[in-house]
């Protein structure tokens, strides 16, 4: 199975709203995203397990480190994003070019199992095509949710042991 495909049922697995997020379901969502222990994500792992040991049975199909590999792809491509949404918001240019960016880290978790990180973007790029444009503060905050949890990915990447 293709990881798009993986990707794909990862995905028709959840439910996403039809509607436009609005300021205040923005600031509900960056509050769920920012406060855990208050909307009970400390259920959900960092990481999906089932999806690291399929990408690894993959690989192992074909004798190669296909889940080190992508491991590797992402972390670097991951840490890239975040400091580009950073630099978006000081240049003060188009909120737009972070959803993308947020869009594209959202695809890219979700094919690795970030869960967490999957919904911190999610919410991020939400909040920016919402009703009307959030504010610095809000972005800032949603940007900050996706690095805390793009750290805790790391962390759990090193513990086992993806990343070299």
């Amino acid at each position: 199975m293709s990881v798009e495909r993986i990707r794909d049922r990862r995905l028709d697995r959840r439910v996403f709203e039809s509607r436009p997020v609005g300021v205040v379901d923005a600031a509900e969502r960056l509050s769920s995203a920012l406060n855990p222990e208050e909307h009970s994500s400390d259920d959900v792992p960092v990481v999906d397990a089932q999806v690291l040991s399929h990408l690894k049975s993959l690989g192992a199909g074909t004798g190669e480190d296909l889940l080190g590999d992508l491991v590797k792809l992402f972390v670097v491509d991951a840490d890239t994003q975040v400091n580009s949404m950073r630099r978006t918001i000081v240049d003060g240019t188009n909120q737009m070019a972070i959803a993308r960016t947020a869009h594209s880290l959202q695809g890219a978790s979700a094919a690795l199992g970030a869960i967490r990180l999957t919904r911190a973007c999610e919410v991020l790029e939400k909040s920016i095509n919402g009703a009307g444009p959030p504010d610095v503060q809000t972005l800032w905050i949603g940007i900050g949710s996706v690095e805390a949890e793009l750290k805790l990915v790391h962390a759990e990447f090193a513990a086992r042991s993806l990343t070299r």
